[in-house]
């Protein structure tokens, strides 16, 4: 009964929250993009979509729950009650389980149709996302922030996707075969009908590995959770020196540069577009070879995706940090000096606009992917503004992280804004909406600054009226 009603209470948190519709908005962008592919791409991605986003992300959306009810107190209440932490761990991955299974049926369906064999491909989906779950709720108990959280164990958990690389043709060693999901690759394409391998050996890994994480989720629980006493809070374990004269702005410069020496994962966020780039570089040429087409021209197209990745990065962890900063009455305190909440939200916005457009000039040339000098300049200064729009669009909707998760993950379909350029007139004036939009006809018309005027305009406009949104939403 217990276990049935925390299920029953996750459930509707997840709908709540805006779980469910973030998967229906991202499931039908998959759809388009998979029926824009040739046949033989689509045979070989659409196992690796299903293995990389609705059996997998169940492990960000609960290290998000997790810290959410850590830094609230919940999981103290919890865990005074009946409620058992094997009740509390088997209600996560089961609830959340339960989307995957959703999200990667409604994936399929329009695709291929009903799977070959329905219950052997929900097994490859479900128990990879318990597994995924189970330790996500045990490395979440080793961080403070959903920033860290996502940066230092989604780094940590990268190994898991190693098997992507042998359909792909990249890489083949037995060795893979000892993960678990190179055996969820293996019994969705059973699944769905392609290959007659066992079937004993891929579910035995994958039962074998739920076991471990599960064990792995109980002890950290009890003993980073519970065997601590109270939990303690962000507000408690994080405090900021607030600068209480306009001219200690560069204080706050200076202590967010010792926080990002002295924080691996801020300076990892500061450094990724180094290896984005460089995986294009050294990765393109295989990706050619492998779909045996010559991808010159979407080269555009690619190189606007990267350049309006790149300052929103910067923007996501803007975004968590302004919702961290509002739980932790931060902008509260900054209200009653004389620095104001207005210019250290100025500063906040500020910052990674300003890193965003050196890194968005710096990636192309990265990834090897000429671009006129002054059409690089006219996108760099469109997809700076990527980050305070996404920071703010976090901010201002998202009444706390879990809400974050779900928006964020709808948001990040806006940067296939580019993809615009491929329809033809009227139904292309439709993409012109998208800020990224214009950053991609920046790159692509034979002068790029009427493109850059009508982008800049864009997104000043929609940069206003988020900052108007989050400060009645903060107020």
């Amino acid at each position: 009964m217990r276990l049935a009603a925390a299920l029953r209470n996750d459930v509707r948190l997840q709908v709540r929250h805006g779980f469910y519709a973030a998967y229906a908005v991202v499931i039908c962008a998959y759809l388009v993009l998979l029926h824009a592919l040739p046949p033989h791409a689509r045979e070989v991605l659409l196992p690796l979509l299903v293995l990389t986003d609705p059996a997998v992300y169940g492990f960000v959306f609960v290290g998000g729950i997790l810290l959410l009810e850590r830094s609230d107190g919940t999981l103290e209440s919890l865990f005074v009650s009946p409620l058992r932490p094997l009740e509390y761990v088997a209600s996560k991955a089961l609830s959340l389980g339960l989307l995957a299974l959703a999200s990667a049926f409604a994936l399929v369906l329009p695709v291929t149709g009903l799977p070959a064999h329905p219950l052997v491909f929900a097994a490859g989906v479900g128990l990879t996302a318990t597994f995924f779950v189970c330790i996500g709720i045990a490395a979440a108990t080793r961080f403070r922030s959903f920033v860290s959280f996502m940066l230092g164990a989604g780094i940590g958990i990268s190994v898991f996707f190693l098997p992507v690389l042998r359909p792909l043709g990249l890489l083949d060693t037995p060795w893979l075969r000892l993960l678990p999901t190179d055996a969820t690759l293996r019994l969705v394409g059973l699944g769905l009908g392609r290959g007659d391998g066992p079937l004993a050996l891929p579910l035995l890994v994958l039962a074998t590995s739920n076991a471990a994480a599960l064990v792995w989720a109980l002890r950290w629980l009890d003993r980073h959770v519970i065997a601590s006493g109270a939990v303690p809070t962000a507000k408690a374990t994080r405090h900021r020196a607030v600068p209480t004269r306009p001219g200690r702005l560069a204080a706050l410069l200076a202590a967010d540069g010792r926080n990002l020496t002295r924080d691996p994962v801020l300076l990892f966020v500061a450094l990724f577009f180094v290896p984005l780039g460089l995986a294009v570089r050294f990765g393109l040429p295989a990706l050619q070879a492998w779909l045996a087409q010559d991808l010159t021209p979407w080269l555009p197209l690619l190189a606007a995706f990267l350049i309006t990745t790149t300052p929103l990065t910067f923007g996501w962890a803007a975004g968590f940090l302004l919702l961290d900063e509002r739980d932790e009455g931060v902008l509260t305190a900054f209200a009653v000096t004389p620095f104001s909440a207005r210019r250290f939200l100025a500063w906040r916005l500020a910052l990674p606009t300003a890193v965003g457009f050196g890194a968005a000039l710096l990636v192309l040339p990265l990834a090897g992917l000429g671009a006129a000098p002054d059409a690089l300049l006219a996108a760099a200064a469109v997809a700076a503004l990527e980050a305070p729009i996404y920071a703010l669009f976090l901010a201002s909707f998202a009444a706390n992280k879990i809400e974050g998760m779900a928006l964020g993950k709808m948001a990040s379909l806006f940067s296939l804004g580019p993809l615009a350029l491929l329809l033809p007139w009227p139904w292309q004036a439709a993409g012109t909406i998208l800020p990224p939009y214009w950053i991609a006809r920046t790159l692509t018309d034979a002068s790029p600054w009427p493109a850059c005027a009508a982008g800049l305009l864009l997104h000043l406009g929609l940069l206003l009226l988020l900052r108007r949104r989050f400060v009645t939403s903060a107020a």
